[in-house]
């Protein structure tokens, strides 16, 4: 697992950055993104090699966009405004 991700990390990085919202990006990096779905891979990698549905590469662009989305609802939350953030 940790090779595969090494092999796509500068692919799954792009992806990340270029879905992150702009505002969002201020806060938000791209490579913590990127590790947060390394995490989730490493959970769920033993159901993934079982089954084999899809191939490696896709399956590690879904989980990084499942991490943007995560990133964007937990800045969204509890109606917080992005728009508002002010940059330190």
């Amino acid at each position: 697992l940790g090779a595969l991700f090494e092999a796509h990390w500068a692919r799954l990085v792009a992806i990340a950055r270029r879905r992150l919202d702009d505002r969002l990006a201020a806060a938000t990096d791209p490579e913590d993104v990127v590790n947060q779905a390394f995490l989730d891979a490493r959970r769920k990698w033993p159901a993934y090699r079982a089954r084999r549905p899809v191939s490696e590469f896709v399956w590690l662009y879904g989980l990084v966009t499942d991490r943007v989305v995560a990133a964007w609802r937990a800045a969204t939350r509890d109606r917080r405004d992005v728009l508002r953030n002010v940059p330190w």
